[in-house]
Parts: C-alpha cells; sequence; structure tokens
C-alpha cells in the first residue's frame, strides 16, 4: 500500500505518535520520503481474540464479559448501545464509564463496551489499516445477536470515538452487505481525520451516510484531529467544528502539550455525555460557519444535537 503524505499529514502523525508515548520510527512507517508504505500484516493479525465485548444493565451493573456462548444476559427487548473507544483506548477509560452512567440514569439499556485495545494500542497509522478487520469481528457478533437473539437491526445503535467512528461506519457497511439492510443508528464522535479526510480515504474505507438509517457527525476539531466534511446523514459543527472549541486553548499549552493538544477533539465526547439526559445543544441548519455567524441562518429548521436529535431533521447544523 503506498500513498502520497501531505506535510501537514506528516506533522500531524508525528504529533499523534510522540504525544501519545511513542518512539515514531520513520522506518517502521515511512518506506521512503513522500510515502507511506507498510503491511499492517506484519504488526498484526487481528481476530476476534483481539476484542473483548463488556456488558452493562440494569442487573448487570458490573461489567460482564460476553461472547458467543452467553448472549443470554442481552436483554433483546431492551435497545443495544455498543460503545467504540479510539486510536490507544480501552474498555477502562473514563468515556465508556460517563456515557454508561447517563443511559442508566436514562432507562433500560444494554450497554455493551467494546475493547479493541491489542489493535488500538499499535502505532496510529497501522491502528488505522486494521480497523477494517476490527469490524468484521464486531459485524460477527451483531450479526450473532441479530440471529440468535432476534435483535432488529434497527434497536443497534454504535456510538464511536474518533477512529472508533469509523470502525462502526465498517461494521455498519459490512451488515447491510451481508443482510441487506442497515443497523439504526451510528453516532461518530469527532471522527478521525488523518488517513480518512486528508489524504481522503475511499467511502468502503471510512464512514459514511449510508452505513445506517441514521449517521450522526459531531465535528469539533476538523481539519486537525478530526474530519471537518460532512459525513453523515446529520452532521453538527459546535463552534464551526473546528478549534478553538470552548474551553480549550488554540494553541496546545507547553506543560500539557499531550491533553491541551486533544482537548477540542474530545468535546465531541463532553458534548455527547451531557446530551443523554437534556436537549441543551440545539443547531440551526446552514450551509457555513461563517453565514450563520452572519445571522445568515435565522428561521432554518433545528435540531437537537446528540442523543435525542430527531432523526428526519437531516443536514448540517451549526451552533455556538
Amino acid at each position: 500500500m503506498c500513498l502520497v503524505v501531505p506535510a501537514k499529514l506528516f506533522v500531524l502523525l508525528i504529533v499523534f505518535e510522540v504525544c501519545n508515548g511513542y518512539n515514531f520510527n520513520l522506518e517502521d512507517i515511512f518506506g521512503f520520503v513522500g510515502g507511506l508504505k507498510f503491511n499492517p500484516a506484519e504488526y498484526l493479525k487481528v481476530n476476534k481474540r483481539d476484542i473483548f465485548f463488556n456488558l452493562h444493565t440494569p442487573n448487570y451493573p458490573y461489567p460482564r464479559e460476553i461472547d458467543e456462548d452467553n448472549l443470554d444476559l442481552v436483554e433483546n427487548d431492551k435497545p443495544v448501545k455498543i460503545l467504540l473507544h479510539g486510536w490507544v483506548g480501552n474498555e477502562n477509560v473514563r468515556t465508556y464509564q460517563n456515557i454508561t452512567r447517563e443511559y442508566m440514569k436514562k432507562g433500560n439499556y444494554n450497554i455493551i463496551h467494546v475493547d479493541w485495545r491489542n489493535v488500538a494500542v499499535l502505532p496510529y497509522a497501522v491502528a488505522s489499516v486494521c480497523s477494517k478487520d476490527v469490524a468484521k469481528v464486531i459485524s460477527s457478533f451483531l450479526l450473532n445477536l441479530n440471529e440468535k437473539k432476534r435483535i432488529p437491526m434497527h434497536q443497534f445503535h454504535l456510538i464511536g470515538i474518533s477512529l472508533g467512528a469509523h470502525v462502526a461506519g465498517l461494521a455498519g457497511k459490512q451488515i447491510k452487505e451481508k443482510l441487506n439492510t442497515q443497523i439504526g443508528r451510528i453516532t461518530a464522535l469527532d471522527p478521525a481525520g488523518p488517513l480518512f479526510e486528508f489524504p481522503p480515504a475511499k467511502e468502503s474505507e471510512k464512514l459514511t451516510k449510508y452505513d445506517a438509517k441514521v449517521v450522526d457527525v459531531i465535528h469539533t476539531d476538523g481539519g486537525i484531529v478530526g474530519a471537518l466534511k460532512p459525513l453523515g446523514t446529520i452532521d453538527f459543527y459546535p463552534d464551526g467544528g473546528i478549534r478553538p472549541q470552548e474551553g480549550c486553548p488554540l494553541i496546545p499549552v507547553e506543560k500539557d502539550v499531550g491533553d491541551s493538544f486533544f482537548c477540542g477533539h474530545y468535546k465531541a465526547v463532553e458534548y455527547f455525555i451531557r446530551s443523554i439526559n437534556s436537549k441543551e445543544f440545539v443547531g440551526v441548519q446552514c450551509k457555513s460557519w461563517l453565514k450563520f455567524k452572519l445571522g445568515h441562518c435565522k428561521g432554518n429548521k433545528d435540531n437537537i444535537m446528540g442523543e435525542n436529535l430527531i432523526p428526519e431533521r437531516q443536514g448540517s447544523f451549526y451552533l455556538h
């Protein structure tokens, strides 16, 4: 696999590696100047033993690992929320805990934490290419739930963070190819930009609006760590979907460069958590952030960002 890598992406990949404690090895990742050349299979062959699924329900408030042998633990009359972390994440991240807590306040759900850390821990470029294989394990798991527990596809809601958003999209594609039907919903929280939007990946290799009946996207660090272009049936752009987001620095703070660099990227997660039990974020449909700021979109239809959106109101929505 060979791709031309622009200077902006080259710098971003180095920042991704350094900020997360990796030794960036040019010989491992970049086979030649100006190109990206590697074989992910040399690093990892993904199989189902690399991915773990942990269930939370009102009856099981503490995580219970589930597989094809104990699917009976999943309650087939309850909606199923599947959480997918991003690069270098894992099932123990506070994000999973906070999302689960808010859903448990809201009602009765099957909350499934997907732990794909064995792949996500790899260098970003490798983990990105392996995301399709991760998605195969997830789609196979959902197909099992559909077949053995008779859970209809519209009951599945995948919530993907950053790179996990593309994994969710790829899983949705695979299910659609297999059953000729779509899962109910994918929520993409600032889907990753490098190697997906810049340089642009094929639609078959990233999240698109066709991967579920409803694909809602919250953009918060577009053009840097996240994707800026619309990817869903509904795209939300708080503060234009770009940095600086509220409470985040425009330029990383020297003493805390990692957290401050990714601050805007993780704002999408924060907004979604707050939205689960509220309707506080309302976006207005508009053609651009500039037109929105100039007041050219007053009177246009609006939509609620996050969990409680109105699926029929499609398009791009902006909010402060």
